[in-house]
Protein backbone atom coordinates (compact mmCIF):
# COMPACT_ATOMS: atom_id res chain seq x y z
CA UNK A 1 0.00 0.00 0.00
CA UNK A 2 1.20 3.12 -1.02
CA UNK A 3 1.66 6.25 1.43
CA UNK A 4 -0.63 8.46 -0.18
CA UNK A 5 -3.53 5.40 -0.02
CA UNK A 6 -2.51 5.39 3.60
CA UNK A 7 -3.71 8.56 4.30
CA UNK A 8 -6.79 8.18 2.64
CA UNK A 9 -10.20 8.18 4.56
CA UNK A 10 -12.06 5.04 4.98
CA UNK A 11 -15.22 4.76 2.19
CA UNK A 12 -17.45 7.61 2.51
CA UNK A 13 -20.91 5.91 3.77
CA UNK A 14 -23.93 5.85 5.07
CA UNK A 15 -24.19 6.29 8.70
CA UNK A 16 -27.42 4.09 8.98
CA UNK A 17 -24.75 1.11 8.39
CA UNK A 18 -23.09 1.73 11.80
CA UNK A 19 -24.78 0.17 14.56
CA UNK A 20 -26.28 2.18 17.55
CA UNK A 21 -23.33 2.20 19.78
CA UNK A 22 -20.94 3.23 16.51
CA UNK A 23 -23.08 5.92 15.37
CA UNK A 24 -23.00 7.25 19.46
CA UNK A 25 -19.40 7.97 18.93
CA UNK A 26 -19.51 9.29 15.99
CA UNK A 27 -21.61 11.98 16.96
CA UNK A 28 -19.49 12.33 20.35
CA UNK A 29 -16.99 12.71 17.93
CA UNK A 30 -18.43 15.30 16.26
CA UNK A 31 -19.54 17.14 19.39
CA UNK A 32 -16.48 17.62 20.69
CA UNK A 33 -14.92 19.19 17.82
CA UNK A 34 -17.78 22.16 18.11
CA UNK A 35 -16.83 22.88 21.44
CA UNK A 36 -13.08 22.83 21.15
CA UNK A 37 -12.71 26.52 20.30
CA UNK A 38 -15.07 27.58 22.77
CA UNK A 39 -13.61 25.67 25.55
CA UNK A 40 -10.10 27.47 24.18
CA UNK A 41 -11.90 30.84 23.43
CA UNK A 42 -13.17 31.21 26.84
CA UNK A 43 -10.02 29.92 28.67
CA UNK A 44 -7.76 32.96 27.39
CA UNK A 45 -10.43 35.34 28.49
CA UNK A 46 -10.16 33.42 32.06
CA UNK A 47 -14.49 34.42 32.13
CA UNK A 48 -15.81 33.47 35.81
CA UNK A 49 -18.44 31.39 33.28
CA UNK A 50 -15.79 29.26 32.60
CA UNK A 51 -15.76 26.17 34.84
CA UNK A 52 -19.91 26.01 34.76
CA UNK A 53 -19.50 26.33 30.80
CA UNK A 54 -16.71 23.46 30.83
CA UNK A 55 -19.30 21.46 32.97
CA UNK A 56 -21.84 21.79 30.66
CA UNK A 57 -20.29 21.19 27.25
CA UNK A 58 -19.20 18.01 29.20
CA UNK A 59 -22.90 17.39 29.98
CA UNK A 60 -23.53 18.07 26.06
CA UNK A 61 -20.49 15.42 24.37
CA UNK A 62 -22.00 12.85 27.04
CA UNK A 63 -26.11 13.30 26.36
CA UNK A 64 -26.02 15.64 22.49
CA UNK A 65 -25.15 11.72 20.69
CA UNK A 66 -28.49 10.39 22.26
CA UNK A 67 -30.67 13.76 21.63
CA UNK A 68 -29.35 14.21 18.38
CA UNK A 69 -30.28 10.64 17.35
CA UNK A 70 -34.41 11.07 18.37
CA UNK A 71 -34.55 14.58 16.49
CA UNK A 72 -32.96 13.17 13.77
CA UNK A 73 -35.75 10.63 13.18
CA UNK A 74 -38.88 12.41 15.14
CA UNK A 75 -37.97 16.62 14.77
CA UNK A 76 -35.75 16.83 11.76
CA UNK A 77 -36.54 20.40 11.60
CA UNK A 78 -35.95 21.33 15.18
CA UNK A 79 -32.38 19.72 14.62
CA UNK A 80 -31.66 21.59 11.45
CA UNK A 81 -32.71 24.66 13.01
CA UNK A 82 -30.83 23.94 16.50
CA UNK A 83 -27.85 23.54 14.03
CA UNK A 84 -27.95 27.05 12.30
CA UNK A 85 -28.54 28.69 15.49
CA UNK A 86 -25.15 26.69 16.85
CA UNK A 87 -23.30 28.07 14.02
CA UNK A 88 -24.00 31.24 14.33
CA UNK A 89 -23.11 31.17 17.77
CA UNK A 90 -19.70 29.81 17.40
CA UNK A 91 -18.95 32.38 14.39
CA UNK A 92 -19.52 34.99 16.74
CA UNK A 93 -17.18 33.61 19.56
CA UNK A 94 -14.67 33.04 16.75
CA UNK A 95 -14.95 36.89 15.95
CA UNK A 96 -13.07 38.27 18.74
CA UNK A 97 -9.91 35.92 17.33
CA UNK A 98 -10.09 36.90 13.77
CA UNK A 99 -9.81 40.49 15.06
CA UNK A 100 -7.26 40.06 17.72
CA UNK A 101 -4.92 38.15 15.49
CA UNK A 102 -6.05 39.82 11.90
CA UNK A 103 -5.51 43.24 13.33
CA UNK A 104 -1.74 42.42 14.88
CA UNK A 105 -0.59 40.71 11.67
CA UNK A 106 -2.63 41.25 8.31
CA UNK A 107 -1.28 38.15 7.23
CA UNK A 108 -2.20 35.66 10.02
CA UNK A 109 -6.18 35.51 8.49
CA UNK A 110 -5.01 34.93 4.67
CA UNK A 111 -2.65 32.04 5.83
CA UNK A 112 -5.51 31.07 8.20
CA UNK A 113 -7.87 30.77 5.71
CA UNK A 114 -5.61 28.99 2.63
CA UNK A 115 -4.58 26.09 5.73
CA UNK A 116 -8.75 25.96 6.00
CA UNK A 117 -9.64 26.07 2.02
CA UNK A 118 -6.61 23.58 2.37
CA UNK A 119 -7.77 20.86 4.75
CA UNK A 120 -11.40 21.04 3.97
CA UNK A 121 -10.63 20.18 -0.18
CA UNK A 122 -8.31 17.30 1.49
CA UNK A 123 -11.22 15.97 3.20
CA UNK A 124 -13.60 16.47 0.67
CA UNK A 125 -11.22 14.47 -1.59
CA UNK A 126 -10.93 11.48 0.44
CA UNK A 127 -7.66 12.53 2.17
CA UNK A 128 -9.22 13.58 5.75
CA UNK A 129 -6.45 11.24 7.36
CA UNK A 130 -3.77 13.12 5.81
CA UNK A 131 -5.51 16.33 6.06
CA UNK A 132 -5.40 15.81 9.56
CA UNK A 133 -2.26 14.21 9.96
CA UNK A 134 -0.73 17.74 8.12
CA UNK A 135 -2.70 19.69 10.35
CA UNK A 136 -1.64 18.16 13.58
CA UNK A 137 2.13 18.94 12.17
CA UNK A 138 1.74 22.24 12.00
CA UNK A 139 0.02 22.56 15.02
CA UNK A 140 3.06 21.38 16.62
CA UNK A 141 5.24 24.04 14.72
CA UNK A 142 2.73 26.65 16.02
CA UNK A 143 3.46 25.19 19.69
CA UNK A 144 6.85 25.09 19.32
CA UNK A 145 6.73 28.96 17.95
CA UNK A 146 4.16 30.41 20.47
CA UNK A 147 6.06 28.27 23.51
CA UNK A 148 8.68 30.74 23.96
CA UNK A 149 6.67 34.10 23.23
CA UNK A 150 4.78 33.58 26.19
CA UNK A 151 5.27 34.46 30.09
CA UNK A 152 3.73 34.16 33.55
CA UNK A 153 0.59 32.22 33.18
CA UNK A 154 0.30 31.83 29.73
CA UNK A 155 2.37 29.25 29.53
CA UNK A 156 -0.13 26.69 30.93
CA UNK A 157 -1.85 27.39 27.69
CA UNK A 158 0.52 25.72 25.53
CA UNK A 159 -0.58 22.32 27.42
CA UNK A 160 -4.27 22.69 26.86
CA UNK A 161 -3.87 23.50 23.41
CA UNK A 162 -1.49 20.47 23.48
CA UNK A 163 -4.39 18.77 24.51
CA UNK A 164 -6.57 19.75 22.54
CA UNK A 165 -5.05 18.71 19.62
CA UNK A 166 -3.81 15.40 21.04
CA UNK A 167 -7.89 14.84 22.13
CA UNK A 168 -8.83 16.03 18.49
CA UNK A 169 -6.42 13.66 17.06
CA UNK A 170 -7.44 10.56 19.02
CA UNK A 171 -11.27 10.96 18.29
CA UNK A 172 -10.74 11.61 14.51
CA UNK A 173 -8.24 8.37 14.36
CA UNK A 174 -11.18 6.20 15.78
CA UNK A 175 -12.06 3.31 13.03
CA UNK A 176 -14.23 4.90 10.25
CA UNK A 177 -14.66 7.85 12.46
CA UNK A 178 -13.30 10.09 9.74
CA UNK A 179 -15.94 8.46 6.84
CA UNK A 180 -18.46 10.27 8.51
CA UNK A 181 -17.30 13.29 9.77
CA UNK A 182 -18.82 16.61 9.17
CA UNK A 183 -16.68 18.68 6.70
CA UNK A 184 -17.44 22.28 9.00
CA UNK A 185 -17.27 21.35 12.06
CA UNK A 186 -13.48 19.93 11.28
CA UNK A 187 -13.31 23.31 9.76
CA UNK A 188 -14.04 25.18 12.35
CA UNK A 189 -11.50 23.38 14.93
CA UNK A 190 -8.74 23.76 12.04
CA UNK A 191 -9.57 27.67 12.31
CA UNK A 192 -9.72 27.91 15.98
CA UNK A 193 -6.73 25.61 16.57
CA UNK A 194 -4.56 27.72 14.19
CA UNK A 195 -5.49 31.11 15.61
CA UNK A 196 -5.49 30.21 19.10
CA UNK A 197 -1.71 30.19 19.61
CA UNK A 198 -0.98 33.43 17.29
CA UNK A 199 -3.85 35.30 20.05
CA UNK A 200 -2.07 33.78 22.58
CA UNK A 201 1.56 35.11 21.62
CA UNK A 202 -0.10 38.50 21.00
CA UNK A 203 -1.87 38.58 24.35
CA UNK A 204 0.33 37.30 26.78
CA UNK A 205 2.58 39.71 27.48
CA UNK A 206 6.23 41.18 26.44
CA UNK A 207 8.34 38.27 25.52
CA UNK A 208 12.43 38.82 26.59
CA UNK A 209 13.08 39.28 22.53
CA UNK A 210 10.33 42.11 22.23
CA UNK A 211 11.41 43.49 25.99
CA UNK A 212 14.92 43.81 24.04
CA UNK A 213 13.30 45.98 21.41
CA UNK A 214 11.26 48.48 23.17
CA UNK A 215 13.99 49.08 25.58
CA UNK A 216 16.91 50.18 23.17
CA UNK A 217 14.28 52.50 21.29
CA UNK A 218 15.38 56.27 21.43
CA UNK A 219 13.14 58.01 23.95
CA UNK A 220 12.34 54.71 25.97
CA UNK A 221 14.10 56.00 29.40
CA UNK A 222 13.36 52.59 31.21
CA UNK A 223 11.34 49.23 31.37
CA UNK A 224 9.92 47.98 34.04
CA UNK A 225 9.00 44.18 35.24
CA UNK A 226 6.76 42.88 37.59
CA UNK A 227 6.46 39.30 37.34
CA UNK A 228 10.06 37.89 36.47
CA UNK A 229 12.01 39.99 37.96
CA UNK A 230 12.81 39.49 41.91
CA UNK A 231 11.93 40.51 44.42
CA UNK A 232 8.27 40.90 42.79
CA UNK A 233 8.47 37.82 40.94
CA UNK A 234 5.16 36.19 40.68
CA UNK A 235 3.40 38.39 42.20
CA UNK A 236 1.02 39.47 40.11
CA UNK A 237 0.21 38.59 36.88
CA UNK A 238 -0.05 40.10 33.42
CA UNK A 239 -4.36 40.50 33.45
CA UNK A 240 -3.56 43.73 33.89
CA UNK A 241 -5.89 46.78 32.85
CA UNK A 242 -3.56 49.74 33.15
CA UNK A 243 -0.62 51.44 35.47
CA UNK A 244 -1.50 54.84 36.95
CA UNK A 245 0.91 57.25 39.14
CA UNK A 246 -0.96 57.18 42.61
CA UNK A 247 0.83 58.99 45.59
CA UNK A 248 4.96 57.86 45.06
CA UNK A 249 4.16 54.46 43.26
CA UNK A 250 2.26 53.29 40.36
CA UNK A 251 -1.20 51.73 40.43
CA UNK A 252 -2.22 48.47 38.87
CA UNK A 253 -6.10 47.85 37.72
CA UNK A 254 -7.19 44.60 37.36
CA UNK A 255 -8.89 43.07 34.02
CA UNK A 256 -11.46 40.72 33.32
CA UNK A 257 -10.70 37.62 35.31
CA UNK A 258 -8.40 39.43 37.88
CA UNK A 259 -9.74 41.58 41.43
CA UNK A 260 -6.68 42.73 42.80
CA UNK A 261 -5.31 46.13 42.67
CA UNK A 262 -1.58 46.56 43.30
CA UNK A 263 0.58 49.92 44.42
CA UNK A 264 4.08 49.31 43.82
CA UNK A 265 6.77 51.76 45.02
CA UNK A 266 10.17 52.54 45.72
CA UNK A 267 11.84 53.47 48.89
CA UNK A 268 13.32 56.65 48.30
CA UNK A 269 16.81 55.77 50.56
CA UNK A 270 17.13 52.32 49.83
CA UNK A 271 16.00 52.13 46.81
CA UNK A 272 13.91 48.99 47.78
CA UNK A 273 10.53 47.93 45.44
CA UNK A 274 7.15 46.97 47.82
CA UNK A 275 4.20 46.26 46.77
CA UNK A 276 0.77 45.95 48.26
CA UNK A 277 -1.86 44.52 47.41
CA UNK A 278 -6.30 44.41 47.73
CA UNK A 279 -8.95 42.38 46.67
CA UNK A 280 -11.41 45.03 45.22
CA UNK A 281 -13.88 41.70 44.15
CA UNK A 282 -14.11 43.37 40.35
CA UNK A 283 -12.70 43.94 37.64
CA UNK A 284 -11.44 47.88 37.21
CA UNK A 285 -12.46 49.84 34.21
CA UNK A 286 -9.90 51.90 31.71
CA UNK A 287 -8.80 55.48 33.54
CA UNK A 288 -8.99 56.06 37.24
CA UNK A 289 -9.59 59.95 38.49
CA UNK A 290 -7.05 61.63 40.79
CA UNK A 291 -8.56 64.07 43.19
CA UNK A 292 -7.40 67.83 42.98
CA UNK A 293 -4.94 68.03 46.00
CA UNK A 294 -5.37 64.92 47.19
CA UNK A 295 -2.45 62.71 45.30
CA UNK A 296 -2.59 59.61 47.57
CA UNK A 297 -6.50 59.34 46.90
CA UNK A 298 -7.83 57.92 43.36
CA UNK A 299 -11.10 56.36 42.27
CA UNK A 300 -11.74 53.64 40.05
CA UNK A 301 -14.47 52.43 38.13
CA UNK A 302 -15.91 49.26 39.06
CA UNK A 303 -18.78 46.49 37.81
CA UNK A 304 -21.61 47.87 39.70
CA UNK A 305 -19.51 50.31 41.74
CA UNK A 306 -16.93 53.47 42.25
CA UNK A 307 -14.22 52.39 44.73
CA UNK A 308 -12.17 55.15 46.00
CA UNK A 309 -8.86 54.08 46.73
CA UNK A 310 -6.08 55.58 49.33
CA UNK A 311 -2.41 55.09 49.03
CA UNK A 312 0.17 54.86 52.43
CA UNK A 313 -0.36 52.44 53.14
CA UNK A 314 -3.40 51.10 50.28
CA UNK A 315 -6.62 50.84 51.34
CA UNK A 316 -10.18 51.05 50.28
CA UNK A 317 -12.02 54.26 51.44
CA UNK A 318 -15.31 53.93 50.52
CA UNK A 319 -16.96 51.56 47.83
CA UNK A 320 -20.07 53.71 45.91
CA UNK A 321 -22.94 51.51 44.58
CA UNK A 322 -24.09 52.83 41.08
CA UNK A 323 -26.20 49.99 38.14
CA UNK A 324 -25.17 46.65 37.77
CA UNK A 325 -22.99 47.86 34.72
CA UNK A 326 -19.05 48.06 34.65
CA UNK A 327 -17.94 51.52 34.52
CA UNK A 328 -14.97 51.68 32.09
CA UNK A 329 -14.00 55.29 32.04
CA UNK A 330 -14.26 58.26 34.35
CA UNK A 331 -13.79 61.85 33.87
CA UNK A 332 -12.90 64.77 36.15
CA UNK A 333 -14.05 68.23 36.28
CA UNK A 334 -12.14 69.22 39.55
CA UNK A 335 -13.66 72.67 39.58
CA UNK A 336 -17.16 71.51 40.27
CA UNK A 337 -16.15 68.57 42.08
CA UNK A 338 -18.02 66.08 39.66
CA UNK A 339 -16.33 62.72 38.53
CA UNK A 340 -18.64 61.05 35.00
CA UNK A 341 -18.46 58.13 33.81
CA UNK A 342 -19.84 55.79 31.26
CA UNK A 343 -21.28 52.69 32.12
CA UNK A 344 -20.73 49.65 30.09
CA UNK A 345 -23.64 49.63 27.49
CA UNK A 346 -25.83 51.99 29.02
CA UNK A 347 -27.89 54.62 27.82
CA UNK A 348 -27.20 57.19 30.28
CA UNK A 349 -23.73 59.48 31.61
CA UNK A 350 -23.11 58.93 35.18
CA UNK A 351 -22.42 61.49 37.43
CA UNK A 352 -21.01 61.43 40.79
CA UNK A 353 -21.09 64.53 43.51
CA UNK A 354 -17.47 63.74 44.90
CA UNK A 355 -18.37 65.78 48.28
CA UNK A 356 -21.96 64.43 48.68
CA UNK A 357 -21.01 60.89 47.07
CA UNK A 358 -24.40 61.29 45.33
CA UNK A 359 -25.01 59.61 42.28
CA UNK A 360 -26.98 60.96 38.89
CA UNK A 361 -27.50 59.91 35.41
CA UNK A 362 -28.23 61.53 32.50
CA UNK A 363 -31.27 61.56 30.29
CA UNK A 364 -31.52 58.21 28.29
CA UNK A 365 -30.44 58.00 24.48
CA UNK A 366 -32.31 55.69 21.92
CA UNK A 367 -32.62 52.43 22.97
CA UNK A 368 -30.09 51.22 20.08
CA UNK A 369 -27.34 53.10 21.47
CA UNK A 370 -24.40 51.50 23.45
CA UNK A 371 -22.39 53.92 25.42
CA UNK A 372 -18.67 53.69 25.50
CA UNK A 373 -16.61 56.33 26.56
CA UNK A 374 -17.64 59.98 27.53
CA UNK A 375 -15.54 63.36 27.58
CA UNK A 376 -15.76 66.57 29.36
CA UNK A 377 -15.91 70.55 27.77
CA UNK A 378 -15.16 72.03 31.21
CA UNK A 379 -15.58 75.59 29.85
CA UNK A 380 -18.42 75.47 28.40
CA UNK A 381 -19.95 73.03 30.81
CA UNK A 382 -20.86 70.35 28.52
CA UNK A 383 -20.34 66.62 28.21
CA UNK A 384 -19.83 64.59 24.76
CA UNK A 385 -20.69 60.57 24.58
CA UNK A 386 -19.58 58.12 22.11
CA UNK A 387 -21.83 55.39 22.05
CA UNK A 388 -22.00 52.78 19.20
CA UNK A 389 -25.57 52.16 17.41
CA UNK A 390 -25.44 48.51 14.88
CA UNK A 391 -21.55 48.76 13.69
CA UNK A 392 -22.16 52.97 13.43
CA UNK A 393 -20.37 55.32 15.99
CA UNK A 394 -23.03 58.48 17.43
CA UNK A 395 -21.96 61.00 19.31
CA UNK A 396 -23.92 62.21 21.74
CA UNK A 397 -23.78 65.77 23.14
CA UNK A 398 -25.46 66.61 26.82
CA UNK A 399 -25.16 69.46 29.38
CA UNK A 400 -22.97 68.27 32.60
CA UNK A 401 -25.43 70.36 35.07
CA UNK A 402 -28.79 69.67 34.07
CA UNK A 403 -27.81 66.20 32.41
CA UNK A 404 -30.35 66.76 29.66
CA UNK A 405 -28.85 65.43 25.93
CA UNK A 406 -28.93 68.47 23.55
CA UNK A 407 -28.05 66.28 19.97
CA UNK A 408 -27.03 63.41 18.80
CA UNK A 409 -25.18 62.68 15.32
CA UNK A 410 -24.48 59.57 13.76
CA UNK A 411 -20.85 59.39 12.39
CA UNK A 412 -19.74 58.24 8.70
CA UNK A 413 -17.27 55.01 9.18
CA UNK A 414 -14.35 55.17 11.44
CA UNK A 415 -15.85 52.60 14.09
CA UNK A 416 -13.89 53.36 17.52
CA UNK A 417 -14.83 53.14 21.33
CA UNK A 418 -12.76 56.05 22.88
CA UNK A 419 -13.02 59.80 22.96
CA UNK A 420 -10.76 62.43 23.40
CA UNK A 421 -11.86 66.22 23.48
CA UNK A 422 -9.70 69.79 23.73
CA UNK A 423 -11.83 72.06 24.81
CA UNK A 424 -9.55 75.14 24.22
CA UNK A 425 -9.69 74.63 20.22
CA UNK A 426 -13.31 72.51 20.37
CA UNK A 427 -12.35 69.45 18.72
CA UNK A 428 -13.10 66.00 19.88
CA UNK A 429 -10.98 63.12 18.60
CA UNK A 430 -11.70 59.47 17.72
CA UNK A 431 -9.29 57.18 16.57
CA UNK A 432 -10.90 54.66 13.55
CA UNK A 433 -9.42 51.54 14.89
CA UNK A 434 -10.13 49.57 11.66
CA UNK A 435 -8.83 52.17 9.18
CA UNK A 436 -6.34 53.46 11.39
CA UNK A 437 -7.15 56.89 10.92
CA UNK A 438 -7.58 59.49 13.70
CA UNK A 439 -10.76 61.30 12.77
CA UNK A 440 -10.97 64.83 14.27
CA UNK A 441 -14.60 66.89 15.09
CA UNK A 442 -15.76 69.92 15.58
CA UNK A 443 -17.67 70.33 18.80
CA UNK A 444 -20.01 72.76 17.69
CA UNK A 445 -21.26 71.34 14.56
CA UNK A 446 -19.95 67.62 15.36
CA UNK A 447 -18.68 67.41 11.52
CA UNK A 448 -15.41 65.64 10.61
CA UNK A 449 -12.92 68.60 10.24
CA UNK A 450 -9.62 66.27 9.52
CA UNK A 451 -8.07 62.97 9.49
CA UNK A 452 -4.42 61.55 10.66
CA UNK A 453 -3.48 58.09 9.18
CA UNK A 454 -1.51 56.27 11.52
CA UNK A 455 -1.79 52.31 12.38
CA UNK A 456 -4.74 49.83 11.86
CA UNK A 457 -5.65 49.23 15.82
CA UNK A 458 -5.09 52.40 17.37
CA UNK A 459 -7.42 52.57 20.15
CA UNK A 460 -7.00 54.77 23.23
CA UNK A 461 -6.19 58.31 23.76
CA UNK A 462 -4.59 60.60 26.14
CA UNK A 463 -4.79 64.13 25.90
CA UNK A 464 -1.90 66.40 27.94
CA UNK A 465 -3.86 69.83 27.86
CA UNK A 466 -0.76 71.54 29.40
CA UNK A 467 1.28 70.69 26.52
CA UNK A 468 -1.23 70.50 23.77
CA UNK A 469 0.07 66.95 22.87
CA UNK A 470 -2.37 63.84 22.40
CA UNK A 471 -1.16 59.86 22.57
CA UNK A 472 -2.17 57.97 20.83
CA UNK A 473 -1.99 54.04 21.56
CA UNK A 474 -2.04 51.12 18.89
CA UNK A 475 -3.99 48.37 21.00
CA UNK A 476 -3.30 45.49 18.71
CA UNK A 477 0.12 46.21 17.27
CA UNK A 478 1.70 48.46 20.46
CA UNK A 479 2.65 51.92 18.13
CA UNK A 480 2.56 55.13 20.58
CA UNK A 481 2.17 58.33 18.45
CA UNK A 482 2.66 61.89 20.23
CA UNK A 483 0.54 64.31 18.07
CA UNK A 484 1.14 68.03 18.08
CA UNK A 485 -2.57 69.37 18.47
CA UNK A 486 -1.99 72.65 17.46
CA UNK A 487 0.19 71.91 14.08
CA UNK A 488 -1.18 68.58 13.54
CA UNK A 489 2.44 67.27 13.17
CA UNK A 490 3.29 64.08 14.58
CA UNK A 491 5.92 64.65 17.11
CA UNK A 492 7.17 61.18 17.72
CA UNK A 493 6.34 57.12 17.33
CA UNK A 494 7.58 54.08 19.58
CA UNK A 495 7.11 50.47 19.29
CA UNK A 496 5.90 49.33 23.01
CA UNK A 497 4.58 45.51 21.83
CA UNK A 498 0.72 44.13 21.92
CA UNK A 499 -1.76 44.98 23.65
CA UNK A 500 -1.31 48.36 24.85
CA UNK A 501 -3.30 49.84 26.82
CA UNK A 502 -3.71 53.60 27.59
CA UNK A 503 -1.41 55.69 28.79
CA UNK A 504 -1.17 57.33 31.81
CA UNK A 505 0.80 61.14 32.55
CA UNK A 506 3.29 61.94 35.66
CA UNK A 507 2.80 65.69 36.77
CA UNK A 508 5.95 67.02 35.22
CA UNK A 509 4.95 65.68 31.52
CA UNK A 510 8.00 63.69 31.27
Amino acid sequence: MSLLDRLKSPPRASLDTLDAKERRRVYAIAQFVFLTHQLAHLWMKRSSFMFATIAIAVALIALYPRLRERLATSRPRLLATSAAVYYLFVTLNLIPFFILVGMSNPWSLPVTAVIVAAFVTAHRAGYGVGAFVGFLMLGVALLVYAEPHLVDGFGALVVLVAALWGAGAYAVSRPRALAFFPTTPLAYFVATMTLLPLGLVHYSGVNPDLLEKIETQPGVRAVYGYTDNAPLQGRFGTRIMFAAPMGSGLLFSPHDGAETVYLVTDDPITSERNIEFLDVQTRGGDRIVIPPGEPNHAYLGGRGQILMLAAEPLRLVQRIPIDGRLVNNLRLNAERGWIFGSPEGSRSVMRLDIETGAVAYSEAADPRLWIEDVVLDNIGGDFYALALAAGRVVIIHGNQKSLTLRRTRVLDGGLGIFLEIDPVDRRLYLPATFTGELKILDTETLEERDRVPLEVGIRDLTFDAKRRVLYVAGYFRGGLYALDVDSGRILGKLDLGPALKPPQLSDDGR
